[in-house]
Order: C-alpha cells, then sequence, then structure tokens
C-alpha cells in the first residue's frame, strides 16, 4: 500500500515539506472531480461550433427578396411548439436560419429550431439527442448531475484546484537559478516516468495563470459571496436583503431608472403613470421588428441580434448586440430594453458602463471563452486539458515515488536480514 505520509528530507524546508504533503493529499482527494469539471470544460468550450455543424443544413438558406415580420415567426412558433417565452437568435447574416430557443423549467424540456424568414417555414429542430448530451454535460461540469451536494463539491475542488496551482509553483521553484532551464523544458525523449514528470511540472508551470483565472472566474457563479466581492472591490454597491439574498446597489441600476423616471413623467406623472401602465398590458403586435430595428439603429456594428423576452430576469423586451470594436475583438455585449408597448425604457453601451458592470457583464464568456471568439475558444481547450491531465500526471509521479521507495525498503531490510543472519 502506498504511503501518504513520508519522512522530511534531511535539505528539504519546513514549509516545502508541507507544502509537499497537502499538495499530494489535496491533490488525491480531489483528483476524480477536477478531471471531471476539467474533462466536461473541455468539451463545452466548443458546444455552439458543434451544434453550429450539425445543423448547418438547416441553419444554410437560400436569400430571398422580403423577409417574414419577426413577430410572426414568433407567433408561428408559439403555435405549433406552445411556448410563449422563446429566445430569438437573429444572424447577421442574411443567408442563416432564425434560431428560437425555449427551456422549460418545469418540466425540464428544450426547443431549438430554426426558422427561414424568407418563406416563413421552420426548417427543422435541432437534435434531441444534442440537446440532452450538451446539456447533461454542462449539469456535470457544474454540480456533478446532483443539485446541491454536487455544487458544493465541485465548488470545494475548485479551492483545491486553486491551491494546488499555487503550492504546485512552491515545489516546482528551483533551488538555484542555474537550475532553472532545466525545470523550463519538457524533455520529450526521455523515458516515459521522466517525460510525465515534466509533462505535470513544467506544463503545469506554463498554464498556471490561465488554469488560475478559470479556476477563479468559476468561484464567481459558484459563491454569491465571490460575485458580491468582486462587486465591492471594483467599486460596485451590494445590498444585503432580509431574506440573506443580494442585490446590485442603486447605482448599478441607475440607467436603467432614470429611463424609467424618463418615460414616467413624459406620461404626466403619478396618475397618468397608472393609465400607462393598464396601457401597457397590450403588447405591441410589432414589438420584435420594432425593437430589432430600434438596437441596429442604436448600434450600427453588424453582430447577431439576441432577443430575450419579458420573464424573471426583466419585464422588457431585451435585443442585445455584441461588439467587437475593440483591441482583442472581445464580444461586448450592448442592448436597448422595450416596454410591451414598444417604448424604449434602457440602453446599455459597454462603453457607458461602471467598471464593476464592465466585469460582470462579460464574466460568463470570460469563463466558457467565447469573450474573443475562435482564438479564445483554443486556448481554454488547451487549458482545460491540461488541466484534465494533471491530476493523472501527478498521480503517476506519486505512485513511481512510492514504487520506488518500496523497491528501496525492501532492498534495505534483505541486507539487514542477510547481515543477521551471517552473525
Amino acid at each position: 500500500m502506498p504511503s501518504l505520509l513520508r519522512k522530511k528530507k534531511a535539505n528539504e524546508s519546513y514549509v516545502k515539506y508541507l507544502f509537499n504533503l497537502s499538495h499530494l493529499w489535496l491533490g488525491l482527494l480531489s483528483s476524480l472531480v477536477l478531471i471531471i469539471v476539467c474533462l466536461t470544460g473541455t468539451i463545452l468550450v466548443f458546444e455552439q461550433p458543434i451544434k453550429d455543424a450539425l445543423t448547418k443544413e438547416i441553419r444554410n438558406i437560400e436569400v430571398g427578396s422580403e423577409r417574414v415580420p419577426l413577430d410572426v415567426l414568433k407567433a408561428k412558433y408559439t403555435k405549433q411548439y406552445g411556448e410563449e417565452n422563446v429566445r430569438i437568435t437573429v444572424p447577421a447574416e442574411s443567408n442563416k436560419a432564425i434560431h428560437f430557443f425555449t427551456f422549460n423549467r418545469q418540466t425540464g424540456e428544450r426547443v431549438s429550431a430554426y426558422a427561414n424568414p424568407y418563406t416563413g417555414d421552420f426548417a427543422g429542430e435541432e437534435s434531441e439527442t444534442v440537446i440532452t448530451f450538451f446539456s447533461n454535460t454542462l449539469r456535470m461540469h457544474r454540480w456533478l448531475l446532483v443539485r446541491g451536494t454536487g455544487k458544493a463539491i465541485v465548488g470545494i475542488s475548485t479551492i483545491i484546484f486553486l491551491f494546488l496551482l499555487l503550492s504546485g509553483i512552491v515545489l516546482w521553484w528551483p533551488k538555484r537559478w542555474k537550475q532553472l532551464k532545466n525545470g523550463l523544458k519538457v524533455k520529450f525523449k526521455a523515458k516515459f516516468y521522466r517525460l510525465n514528470y515534466d509533462l505535470h511540472s513544467v506544463v503545469g508551470f506554463y498554464s498556471m495563470i490561465g488554469l488560475f483565472f478559470l479556476g477563479a472566474t468559476g468561484l464567481y457563479f459558484a459563491y454569491p459571496q465571490v460575485r458580491n466581492g468582486v462587486k465591492a472591490t471594483l467599486g460596485g454597491e451590494v445590498v444585503v436583503q432580509a431574506n440573506g439574498g443580494h442585490q446590485h446597489g442603486p447605482r448599478n441600476n441607475q440607467n436603467a431608472q432614470n429611463s424609467l423616471n424618463t418615460a414616467n413623467s413624459g406620461r404626466g406623472g403619478q396618475a397618468k403613470g397608472k393609465r400607462g401602465n393598464r396601457a401597457g398590458n397590450r403588447t405591441n403586435p410589432t414589438i420584435l421588428e420594432t425593437g430589432l430595428a430600434k438596437v441596429n439603429q442604436e448600434f450600427e456594428y453588424r453582430s447577431d441580434v439576441v432577443i430575450t423576452m419579458p420573464g424573471r430576469r426583466s419585464n422588457g423586451y431585451k435585443f442585445q448586440k455584441y461588439n467587437r470594436d475593440n483591441t482583442l475583438g472581445a464580444y461586448l455585449p450592448e442592448y436597448i430594453e422595450l416596454n410591451r408597448r414598444g417604448k424604449q425604457i434602457n440602453r446599455q453601451a459597454y462603453a457607458d458602463l461602471a467598471m464593476d458592470q464592465k466585469v460582470t457583464s462579460i464574466m460568463r464568456p470570460m469563463h466558457t471563452g467565447e469573450i474573443a471568439g475562435w482564438p479564445s475558444m483554443i486556448l481554454y481547450f488547451i487549458l482545460c486539458i491540461i488541466g484534465t491531465s494533471l491530476p493523472i500526471t501527478g498521480f503517476v509521479v506519486w505512485y513511481k515515488r512510492e514504487a520506488k521507495a518500496r523497491v528501496k525498503s525492501d532492498s534495505h531490510r534483505m541486507n539487514r536480514k542477510s547481515q543477521l543472519q551471517q552473525i
């Protein structure tokens, strides 16, 4: 049985000795979870490109002379699939079908269909098998398919992962600068165990910053305390509610509140505001076409438009585009919001946001790798592969050392026994 506790070496400091033991124990404890999380993350990096490739035939359409109004397509979708609260993606390319997606939280059912905007027909649906596969992969990545307990295990394992990265740097750090050169190269021509050691230590060193970023952004979604800490650090306000929840402070909702105040004052105060609210219950029959035209007018660059209906997070229709006019070519979200009558009640340009909102609004694509398109997705894919391999190569390193120690111990015992027999 391999030992989990070794003696301190003569020339080894107590700090490095303790880091070595904790690196070993925590690594073995969390290895299986980290392999699952990193492996599923590797798959999820290319979720959208894989889906696009599999639906290529129904997404690519022939451009016609006139487009069917988006509100008509949405009504057809509701009639055909029985779903009202749908997310619509209108592609920037004129030869791509419009995507309708619905997730029913009560039944767990997902509907993903593509409509031809020139004929008004639905060209086809995304494979239920593909939808289920990526849905289960995401659930495995976030909470090991078990809500509550699984989420806690993934969160704790992620914290351990961050510690392993930092302690790994301590263990990798050479005693002398002359040894630094060897610690920066992978000896691909070496024997298996030496190559495995380099893949664990050297590759782990080069990928440490990227992997730490992935783990830290993962904690952002796992723990509300981390989200609130990020907001507070960047100057945002966090209000503690009576039920123990948290929300943005007044300053973070300033743009939306100013827009709503302007709309109310334009209707003539509180009395007219009440009449306006009653009128607002009647949805503008061309609300989607109105919003699509307005968002393209507000933000004139070329981009897909993602439309979300009123629901849990917003009472209005949200029309969002992604601005890539920046140094990194990152997808920066910008949107307008309309009430049911088609009146604009909010506008968010990325440049106008406070620092905490700029960071939190792109936190999800920064974690998934979608933030800069293919370059960032390829980088994240490589990082996830490395993250998946580190627990495996680390286990091999430990097991090989223990095997050598056992052989040495057995040899010493046999020599001692032989000497005693001679006496």
